[in-house]
């Protein structure tokens, strides 16, 4: 797992989806799944592989609270992008909810190398196991933070306030 930096131009199509939905997504604010950040830390690792835990998200593309034409919208602009940078595909356009964190997963139903744009105003860590069993902590940087790395691979996320994130594989 690396951070890497990237071309600002590549965020903005991402800035615009994010200003263009935010009737829907500023509702969001007020709400919280509960999760703290010392259960995050806590959590043990899975024995079995785990694609995908269940966590309660918000897709920018399928939720109700966006109005058709942003979803549309939403869709088209994310299309461009992903052909833009030459990904693969898109591989989530979602928000977490304040105080939620995604379990360990390691996305093995679709490996490949990973690209995650993600943006926070609040404390949020990007956790994940290496090759050698040891476990580390990434903090989100304030506001964007681009990491990139080849799944499967177990990893976790916790955010104790909204967090936007697009990932693509490439």
């Amino acid at each position: 797992m690396r951070k890497i930096e990237v071309d600002k131009n590549e965020l903005e199509p991402l800035k615009d989806i994010i200003k263009f939905t935010s009737e829907g997504w500023t509702q969001l604010l007020s709400m919280s799944n509960g999760d703290l950040e010392k259960d995050f830390r806590e959590q043990e690792v899975p024995a079995k592989d785990r694609p995908h835990p269940n966590t309660p998200t918000i897709d920018f593309c399928t939720d109700g609270r966006f109005s058709a034409e942003d979803k549309i919208d939403a869709r088209v602009t994310l299309r461009k992008w992903c052909k833009d940078l030459g990904a693969q595909e898109l591989t989530n356009s979602m928000i977490y909810l304040p105080e939620t964190t995604m379990r360990w997963h390691t996305n093995s139903d679709n490996a490949g190398l990973r690209r995650y744009y993600t943006f926070t105003k609040g404390n949020a860590w990007f956790a994940w196991i290496d090759k050698e069993g040891n476990t580390h902590y990434d903090k989100d940087n304030m506001g964007w933070t681009v990491r990139e790395f080849e799944a499967p691979i177990w990893h976790s996320i916790y955010t104790s306030q909204l967090r936007f994130s697009f990932g693509l594989r490439m």
